[in-house]
């Protein structure tokens, strides 16, 4: 039965990547249509979405993690990445600021969209994109794999995922890759026996609006990818070797027991 499980993780991964991208291509092409400024949401964001919806549909191994242990277990974790966020955003701001380059800081209202619709619509986006990479990828290969080697994938995909930054040169998209890897082992480190959706969901969140509002992602600028990629990288290794602890599971009573039964995670 463990061989089945491990045959089936590679199967699964690539059905999943097969209709992300098929399903971002389609969603590019409906963009124009809708008239949605890519500002305030991209429609490829709910690609990883749909790639669950079918795995689920077909049955094929999807593990789906949405909700896992207790509600304020999950509020801390929201507010330590928000932590996280704010740390590694202001020592890159700072490294800027040292090596004599320039901060492009955004007003919210200079951005040609009411702020409070982007921010919204791009909270939706955010859990649209992690339903797939945190609640269903990340959970799925850790069948097989250590959380930390199931990060690394997740964050390679998901970083290889962005080919929009290849525009911005090679040098650019490399950084940035290194920078979504190293995101993606703090929020494996994060969701571990929490709310998944949740926790990586307002981190992406918050993650997306720093970048509009802080850095200067628009032009491609290299020192401004370079610093952030430093920063995550750093809090990735404090992350993963900080003392683990893992909320205890949900738990109810059982009928006629003393003792209570674990609830099992949204599948």
């Amino acid at each position: 039965q463990r061989n089945r499980k491990k045959a089936s993780v590679w199967p699964t991964l690539g059905l999943y990547l097969l209709v992300t991208w098929l399903a971002a291509g389609a969603l590019k092409e409906l963009q124009p249509i809708t008239h949605l400024p890519l500002q305030v949401l991209s429609l490829t964001q709910f690609a990883p979405s749909i790639a669950v919806l079918v795995l689920l549909a077909r049955r094929r191994g999807a593990a789906l993690q949405i909700w896992h242990g207790p509600a304020a277990a999950t509020l801390r974790r929201i507010a330590v990445g928000a932590g996280i966020l704010a740390g590694v955003f202001g020592l890159a701001l700072a490294a800027l600021a040292l090596t004599g380059h320039a901060i492009a800081l955004t007003s919210p209202g200079t951005l040609g969209d009411p702020f409070w619709l982007i921010a919204v619509a791009q909270l939706v986006g955010a859990c649209g994109e992690e339903l797939g990479w945190r609640s269903f990828l990340q959970p799925h290969l850790q069948q097989r794999y250590s959380p930390v080697c199931s990060a690394l994938i997740v964050g390679t995909l998901w970083g290889t995922w962005h080919v929009e930054y290849l525009g911005d040169g090679l040098l650019f998209f490399a950084v940035f890759l290194v920078a979504a890897i190293a995101i993606s082992v703090i929020l494996a480190r994060l969701i571990r026996g929490v709310s998944s959706l949740a926790v990586a969901g307002v981190f992406h969140w918050l993650l997306n609006l720093a970048i509009l509002l802080l850095l200067n992602f628009a032009n491609g600028s290299l020192p401004d990818v370079t610093a952030m990629a430093a920063g995550f990288v750093v809090a990735a290794i404090v992350a993963w070797g900080w003392p683990a602890r893992t909320p205890r599971p949900l738990c109810h009573p059982a009928p006629g027991a003393g003792s209570c039964r674990t609830a099992s995670p949204l599948r």
